[in-house]
This record gives structure tokens, C-alpha cells and sequence, in this order.
């Protein structure tokens, strides 16, 4: 289980999220994406799912089962369970935080990717989760405030790793070098700038099925190659999509 996580928004971490999943999905793993972030949810805007109403609130609340909510993203295949976008915020207490993804860890997934809400979130809810990916900018403000997700998750005994995004590699952006001094942490995944991410959004698909071959979706293949190299063989083996 997997949270995709940064420290305010803006950042680029529910695009992410969201071509991850389709990248491994189309490796032959079984793929859960949970859009958790209460505050901007938007991952059934990037998919073109915005008609879902029923999804993680009802999870959250004790309203439905997952597999009740959960449903699949038919060009991909990835399974989602969607956050219903209401005209007011989501609010979750610690426990409901807590339960919900021991909840979702319980599911016979090969990878539960999960969109998080932006911010420091309670200790309580980070023992289900693998991993935290942090996703930062090539700027120094970002970086700085990724520091205080990366101490906070540390404090918890989560595992991190951090991910740029937006890297253009010219002399205003931060060398991956200034960023792992910075951070105090290996950069795992740089993520190009790249003009097909916004026709993508615009368009409603994952830029990883838009364009497979654009420098961000090289970049999310060579993530996604990385997260599966640390886990056994797809527990239900396909053939990948093409591309």
C-alpha cells in the first residue's frame, strides 16, 4: 500500500497517483486507486468518472463495503474508488482514518495506490501503508516543506522516497543532487515537465495512455518498474496493454 503524498497542493501528486496505477496495471498488477484526498478530490475528473456518487466517503463512514463502491476504470482496467465531489468537504476523524486503511490494506490487491490529502496527517493512520512517496517541485520552497512530511513520516517508521516532479533541468530548477541534499534523501523518480499532462487532463486520460511515450510517462514507467521490482510477481499475471 502506497500513499502519494506532499505537503500542500499544487504539486502535481494526483496526476501522479493516477498515471502509477495505469502504468502498473498494464505490467499484469492487480491495482487499487483510492482518491483519499478530501480537500481537492480529483482523480474521477483525470479519468473521466465524475458521474460516480457513491465512493471513499461512504468507505469512510460505515456506509458501504468497498466492494460495493469500488469499480473500474474501463479503459484501463485500474480499479478506483472514487471520492463523490460535494459542494462540502469531507471531514475524517483519526479513527475513521486508521480503520479505513487497515480496510483497504485487507483488499487482495497487488498495489493499493492512494491519493492523500495534502498536509500532515495523524501517526495513527500512516501503519497500514508500505511506503509514502513524496512528491516535491525543483524548488527550494517546495523541497523545504517536503522536509516536514519526510520528519513526520519518519517519526512513524514509514518508509519514504521522493519524487520530482516537473523537472526541466535548467538553471532556475534545483539539481537532484541540491534536492537530495536538501531533503537528506534519495531522489527515487525525476518526472519531466511535459505538455501532454495538461492536453491529458484536459482530455480526461491518464497522459500515460495518451502519449506512452512522452518524457513523463517514461518517467512514470520507470517508477512503476521500480515499486514492482520490490514485490513478488503479479498475484493474477496478464498480458499488458498496449500501449
Amino acid at each position: 500500500m502506497i500513499r502519494v503524498s506532499s505537503i500542500k497542493g499544487g504539486v502535481g501528486k494526483s496526476v501522479i497517483a493516477t498515471n502509477l496505477s495505469v502504468a502498473l496495471k498494464q505490467e499484469g498488477y492487480n491495482v487499487l486507486l483510492v482518491d483519499a484526498d478530501f480537500s481537492n478530490p480529483c482523480v474521477g475528473i483525470y479519468l473521466g468518472m465524475e458521474s460516480v456518487n457513491r465512493g471513499f466517503q461512504d468507505v469512510v463512514k460505515g456506509k458501504a463495503d468497498p466492494a460495493e463502491v469500488i469499480i473500474a476504470h474501463t479503459p484501463s482496467g485500474v480499479k478506483v474508488l472514487i471520492q463523490v465531489i460535494t459542494g462540502e468537504q469531507m471531514q475524517m476523524t483519526e479513527e475513521e482514518a486508521g480503520a479505513t486503511n487497515k480496510l483497504l490494506r485487507s483488499l487482495d490487491y497487488d498495489f493499493v495506490i492512494v491519493d492523500t490529502q495534502p498536509g500532515i496527517q495523524w501517526s495513527a493512520a500512516l501503519d497500514s501503508y508500505d511506503e509514502a512517496l513524496i512528491v516535491t517541485l525543483p524548488t527550494e520552497a517546495s523541497c523545504v516543506s517536503a522536509i516536514r512530511l519526510l520528519e513526520h513520516y519518519r517519526k512513524a517508521n514509514v518508509k519514504t522516497s521522493i519524487v520530482v516532479n516537473r523537472f526541466t533541468n535548467e538553471e532556475f530548477d534545483l539539481s537532484i543532487d541540491d534536492i537530495e541534499k536538501i531533503c537528506e534523501e534519495k531522489v527515487i523518480s525525476v518526472l519531466s515537465e511535459d505538455d501532454n499532462v495538461r492536453v491529458a487532463v484536459s482530455q480526461s486520460t491518464p497522459v500515460y495512455m495518451f502519449n506512452s511515450g512522452s518524457p513523463f510517462s517514461v518517467g512514470v514507467r520507470n517508477l512503476a518498474a521500480l515499486l514492482a521490482s520490490r514485490i513478488e510477481q503479479p498475484s493474477k499475471p496478464s498480458n499488458p496493454t498496449p500501449q
